[in-house]
């Protein structure tokens, strides 16, 4: 599933003493675009330094060390190497680099070539920002999709063998485990070409007035200061998955219906926002809520908020539905509510690779903090409200399916 993309920007800044610098640098390539050609997984960048004076000029071209790549000259001299560029005249400036070096892997690295007279002032350098892409997810919601400290409730979702959710376990979908997701906690973190997880436990589609827990508009707005203080931007295999709403009915327990509205406004107006910032709306996957009313903690006696949550849980999934269809239409809905239903409907029909089958007569239970390997086989729910390991594993295999595979929901007409 790994798709490999090459991103490179240049950018030319003049260092001088003089009033003017008879060098430039020019794409080597049509149209102004710079010149690229990969080769046997080696990318060989073209450049042209341009003497612009009228009469000839001494300089030095000298090229940051770093490892995999290499500078190959062209016609130019090699490092260190003292050479003559006439009037008017030109030489080619080849660089290379071995795809997947340590230099670039997942992240940036930054080429600058600096060209140097005899006398030893800088006049002119370039840069040139190197990154490999591989596919790219971005997720925002609540303690679902939170990982590590971003889990702010006592103890962590799978007491069995330590991962916190379903996020961790399509990192294969993206690349390879070592591709796993990067935490945004209050510190920023460069987006670009890394899986971000800005969700946090406890979130609701808002921030609540008199603070908390970071809401959905926060976590986008986050995503937005991160791409805007690091100059980057989503890529084209940007894929961003937004699961959020359950907080919202689950604090309002008399009344659940009242946060229909409110949370479809609030998930429209992140949309919004993740459109505007240049993801693409058809890698886009939003998750629907499942049944609120069927969760353990609800359902623990006298269970009176049972149908008033389900009730607007109903609701708030078509509410979704029908957004996404007349104001996203390109926009993917992921069905977590009829895949728990049936889940629930038929426990001993469903099982995780490496667990076994869901018991039936434990599909209301919360499994509790067991702490030894496997303690909560046969259970839906680790506690009252998260699901257990075997649940998230199920849990990653819908959103799989969906966002890799195309098998996404029918959205309401």
């Amino acid at each position: 599933m790994k798709k490999l993309l090459l991103f490179i920007g240049l950018s030319v800044l003049l260092f001088s003493s003089y009033a003017s610098t008879p060098f430039t640098i020019e794409a080597a390539g049509d149209g102004g675009l710079p010149k690229t050609v990969l080769v046997d997984q080696t990318l060989h960048l073209h450049y042209k330094l341009v003497n612009n004076a009228a009469a000839p000029a001494d300089y030095r071209l000298t090229l940051d060390d770093a490892p995999g790549i290499t500078h190959e000259g062209g016609n130019c001299n090699t490092t260190g190497a003292d050479a003559t560029l006439l009037a008017q005249q030109f030489c080619t400036i080849d660089i290379e680099f071995v795809t997947g070096s340590d230099a670039i892997f997942y992240n940036h690295n930054i080429l600058t070539a600096t060209f140097v007279p005899m006398g030893g002032k800088t006049i002119l350098n370039f840069t040139r920002q190197i990154t490999e892409a591989s596919e790219q997810v971005i997720v925002f919601g609540d303690s679902l999709l939170a990982l590590d400290s971003n889990f702010q409730g006592s103890t962590n979702n799978d007491p069995e063998v330590g991962r916190k959710n379903w996020v961790e376990d399509i990192a294969p979908e993206i690349g390879s485990p070592e591709k796993a997701f990067v935490i945004r906690h209050d510190s920023s973190v460069n987006p670009h070409n890394q899986n971000v997880d800005y969700a946090l436990g406890g979130a609701r589609t808002y921030t609540p007035p008199a603070g908390g827990v970071k809401g959905l508009g926060d976590q986008v707005q986050r995503y937005a200061d991160d791409l805007q203080k690091y100059g980057v931007a989503p890529n084209d295999s940007t894929k961003v998955i937004l699961w959020m709403g359950g907080n919202d009915f689950l604090n309002a327990l008399t009344d659940p219906g009242s946060q229909v509205v409110p949370a479809v406004n609030h998930i429209e107006a992140a949309l919004e926002k993740i459109s505007e910032l240049g993801v693409k709306e058809q890698n886009i996957y939003v998750v629907n809520l499942p049944d609120l009313g069927k969760i353990p903690s609800i359902l623990a006696p006298p269970a009176s908020h049972s149908v008033k949550l389900s009730q607007a849980t109903v609701t708030f999934n078509e509410d979704l539905s029908t957004l996404l269809t007349d104001e996203f239409p390109k926009v993917n809905l992921i069905d977590e509510y009829t895949n728990s239903n049936d889940i629930l409907a038929n426990p001993s029909g469903y099982e995780a690779p490496g667990h076994p089958a869901f018991d039936d007569d434990k599909k209301d239970l919360a499994c509790g903090s067991g702490s030894t390997e496997n303690a909560c086989d046969g259970y839906i729910f680790w506690d009252g409200v998260h699901p257990t390991v075997a649940s998230h594993l199920l849990i990653a295999k819908m959103i799989s399916d969906c966002v890799w595979d195309g098998t996404c929901a029918t959205r309401s007409s």
